[in-house]
């Protein structure tokens, strides 16, 4: 890696032009901000499936049968090989 004042390799790794250094925030600090901003969904109307786009349920959603109908554990995650790494440059 090369040295360039950054305190880990992440933060030496960038995709936008952001400048300035990023402080790093408690998860409690997270959490309040979080909370903070969001806010409880009081009303529901009912729309169409096209009209959805950006809304959230009012209530859960429950399949009537086991989708898929049969277990799948073959599916259930995946785990990269070492071969499988795509190596870049910071």
């Amino acid at each position: 890696m090369k040295k360039t004042g950054a305190k880990s390799a992440v933060d030496s790794c960038s995709v936008d032009e952001r400048t300035g250094t990023r402080e790093l925030i408690s998860l409690a600090f997270a959490v309040e901000q979080s909370l903070a901003l969001a806010s409880p969904v009081n009303i529901s109307e009912l729309v169409g499936l096209e009209n959805a786009i950006g809304r959230v349920l009012a209530e859960d959603l429950v399949a009537p049968f086991p989708l898929p109908p049969f277990d799948n554990s073959a599916m259930d995650g995946y785990w990269p090989t070492s071969g499988s790494r795509i190596l870049g440059q910071c």
